[in-house]
């Protein structure tokens, strides 16, 4: 199992505590599934844990666009703010549940990415390595998509041995129980219904130390929110050579505009909008010959940001404008 100090740092826990649950101040997104639930032994991240104060990250100045929780760590936090996903980002996300198993060598965390249902996972990182999806086993542990081979940003490789494995939740409200085998603390109550995350299963080998440097921060390219588009009257995350709704800017200033409360649909100029998406959607040909959109945006941005800069950051992807007249919001590209 190797030393108690090599597993200390491999699993960043508070001495003494076998499981650690995160949900005062994630609102109702992160904690909502949670919410009455009793555990028999509950440890709140304290002063007193090194290793997980480690993991923090540094906070922005209020006032500034975030661009969401960084790749470098998991945020762990008991009052985590919540993050939404846009476009196709590589984005971090909040340790909000995590448990240290009686044989000491299996660590699960929950890493919620998103308080909103994402389109899809399309690539997994443990720090700056990617889970090659070629190799992933999905028969070792049931229902778990086990790693056992790492791609480095070089593009050199090495193999985990099934170190570590997950299973994807892309915050539907009717999504299915992720299970934790040996782990009796997590039950089939626990879903997060409407809660993008992962369940992480890590397994602690000291002859081989897979991670010496301690558990690996978990990031994850992905296709973010479904955004409704006024031309076609669907709501949907596309990727074709007509049009992007999950990537336009357009579109995902006008989602912004009503899923932060600033707008109601009655508010919308749908003309102006539909308008900047067919600007955003134009193919541009490239100097070999290939095309791609004119405006795309990509990035994420937590709960507790100022609105503006929010706003500021969507408009700058299409060099654009937005303005309030007659009772309208409506934008330009």
């Amino acid at each position: 199992m190797g030393s108690k100090r090599e597993r200390q740092r491999f699993f960043a826990t508070v001495a003494g505590a076998a499981i650690t649950i995160f949900t005062g101040g994630l609102g109702a997104g992160f904690s909502a599934a949670l919410a009455g639930v009793t555990f028999t032994k509950v440890a709140l991240a304290t002063a007193a844990s090194y290793a997980l104060n480690a993991l923090n990250p540094q906070q922005k100045q209020a006032g500034n666009a975030s661009g969401g929780y960084g790749v470098g760590v998991n945020a762990v936090l008991p009052n985590a703010p919540r993050q939404v996903i846009y476009g196709r980002p590589r984005v971090g996300g909040a340790v909000f549940y995590q448990n240290v198993l009686p044989d000491n060598v299996t660590l699960y965390q929950c890493i919620a990415f998103a308080d909103h249902e994402i389109t899809s996972y399309d690539e997994i990182y443990l720090n700056e390595e990617k889970i090659d999806p070629n190799t992933i086993d999905t028969g070792i542990i049931p229902n778990y998509n086990t790693a056992f081979l790492l791609i480095s940003p070089d593009g050199t490789s090495r193999n985990i041995f099934g170190a570590t494995s997950y299973q994807e939740r892309l915050g539907t409200l009717d999504q299915s129980f992720a299970s934790m085998p040996s782990n009796t603390q997590w039950t089939e109550e626990h879903k997060a219904a409407g809660v993008a995350y992962l369940t992480v299963r890590h397994y602690y080998d000291a002859n081989r130390k897979d991670f010496p440097n301690g558990v690996p921060a978990i990031s994850a390219l992905i296709s973010g929110k479904k955004v409704y588009d006024p031309r076609t009257g669907e709501t949907a995350f596309t990727d074709s050579s007509d049009i992007e709704i999950g990537r336009n800017p357009a579109l995902i200033l006008r989602d912004y505009l009503i899923y932060s409360g600033i707008a109601t649909t009655a508010e919308i100029d749908e003309d102006a909008f539909s308008t900047a998406a067919n600007i955003c959607d134009e193919n541009v040909t490239l100097s070999g010959g290939s095309t791609e959109k004119r405006y795309r945006c990509d990035g994420a941005y937590l709960t507790q940001e100022n609105p503006q800069d929010i706003i500021k950051s969507i408009i700058a992807t299409m060099g654009g404008m937005i303005w309030y007249s007659n009772g309208k919001w409506s934008c330009k590209a």
